[in-house]
């Protein structure tokens, strides 16, 4: 694994493992928060924007179709940022009827495990798997 790919997993672990376990610990309130998010245009604004930058910078650091593991993952994440930061800008009304949609329904609850799921194996490769190489 190139240091790029390690950096990224070491980043988004524990980003996924916290918002996955924050999400399955506190889910009446998160639904609230994004309920309260797409109330406000400002803050689907800012967010598509924050999301839509940190995309756009990971694609630009980490633009690898390489069939290995996590490169390949870290690749398609990148990508799914980068998009779905362009739809909170471009289409926020859509991207709100689509989250709108999903909670409440199984379809969340599976984001939610395979969140957690990639946390733990990307935590894994980005500091276990470098110490058990040794």
């Amino acid at each position: 694994m190139d240091a790029t790919t390690v950096y990224l997993a070491q980043l988004m672990g524990p980003i996924f493992l916290a918002m996955g376990l924050s999400m399955v610990l506190n889910f009446k309130w998160f639904k609230k928060v994004i309920k309260d998010l797409f109330n406000s245009r400002a803050l689907v604004f800012i967010v598509g924007l924050m999301t839509f930058i940190a995309g756009l910078a990971m694609v630009l650091a980490h633009n690898i179709w390489e069939l290995s593991r996590p490169t390949l993952f870290i690749t398609i994440v990148s990508w799914a940022t980068l998009i779905k930061g362009f739809f909170y800008l471009v289409l926020p009304n859509v991207t709100y009827k689509m989250m709108k949609a999903t909670f409440g329904n199984r379809v969340l609850y599976f984001g939610v495990f395979f969140m957690i799921l990639f946390g733990i194996c990307l935590s894994y490769y980005g500091y276990w798997d470098m110490i058990l190489a040794v």
